[in-house]
């Protein structure tokens, strides 16, 4: 009876020392850091009675520390609208956004039954305050303030060792959707000049909650 209860003891001291570390949740990737992205925008946007598409570029840069983030964001974008008789879109003119986004992190899924993975999934949430300037073909301008609200994922892929020595800490594909609310652009255009023959004017104050919304799709790095 000893004999058989020192030899489960032993068969239990050697299953714990022979194992390699255990682990009570998979590793994640902590620390502050800087980040930084780089793709294109698409969306729509009410300006007055007119309802335009938007398509262009998006850059970010920013800093994360732990499950949260703070970014500023720059889109440089067309504003397009389409025409039934050409079967195609009419460039109306372009649209630049300035913004500032707080971004929280809730969730953040691992590959199963990986301790320390190399490829993390992260799902947010995102609030921020923007600034719009938009020209129109006919030279006419305008700018407000908007309000945006978010969600979307980044799938973070860590680099070890640092590639090609640039000191990237990670590199990801961003995809995220962002709704923005602002009001009216401004009164109607009273002093309107044609720029050219046959350009329209731009479109007359609308409802006084203009709203947007843009996808995003980046390439994203940290270090």
């Amino acid at each position: 009876m000893r004999g058989t209860s020192a030899a489960c003891v032993a068969l239990l001291l050697l299953c714990f020392t022979g194992a390699g570390d255990a682990r009570a949740e998979p590793a994640r990737w902590t620390g502050g850091h800087a980040s930084a992205r780089l793709g294109s925008t698409v969306g729509t946007s009410e300006l007055g009675e007119a309802t335009v598409n938007t398509l262009g570029v998006q850059a970010a840069a920013g800093m994360r520390l732990g499950l949260f983030a703070l970014e500023v964001e720059y889109g440089a974008m067309s504003m397009l609208e389409y025409e039934e008789d050409r079967s195609g879109n009419d460039v109306r003119g372009d649209l630049q956004r300035l913004g500032v986004n707080a971004r929280a992190y809730l969730v953040t899924l691992a590959w199963p039954g990986s301790a320390d993975p190399d490829s993390l999934l992260h799902l947010y949430t995102e609030a921020g305050l923007g600034r719009q300037y938009g020209r129109w073909t006919t030279g006419d301008r305008f700018a407000r303030n908007d309000v945006a609200l978010g969600a979307g994922w980044l799938l973070d892929h860590r680099m070890e060792p640092r590639w090609a020595g640039l000191g990237f800490r990670s590199v990801g594909w961003h995809f995220g959707w962002q709704l923005l609310t602002s009001r009216s652009a401004g009164g109607p255009a009273v002093s309107y000049k044609p720029a050219c023959p046959g350009c329209r004017p731009p479109p007359m104050p609308g409802p006084e909650l203009e709203v947007g919304l843009q996808v995003s799709c980046s390439i994203a790095a940290s270090w």
